[in-house]
């Protein structure tokens, strides 16, 4: 579960992510202006996604750039 249905009470749909605001008086909601909440009851999980990604964009999203032991130098 990523946003159950009780967190989207106090979650904003942004352009790209979910924004989970927490109840604090420090908060400032304004910095999310061009975000919208979410319909009541919504809920985000694995299981309810609309967009599957395929085989080849997962394992684009997985393979890393270099390899580990180009990242990680060797103590000499």
């Amino acid at each position: 579960m990523l946003v159950s249905e009780d967190e989207s009470r106090h979650t904003l749909e942004a352009e790209d992510m979910y924004v989970i605001q927490p109840s604090h008086p420090w908060w400032k909601s304004e910095n999310w202006m061009n975000a919208k909440p979410l319909p009541e009851g919504f809920r985000y999980s694995s299981d309810a996604n609309e967009r599957w990604l395929t085989r080849p964009e997962l394992e684009e999203l997985v393979t890393p750039e270099t390899s580990a032991a180009e990242a990680v130098p060797t103590s000499a």
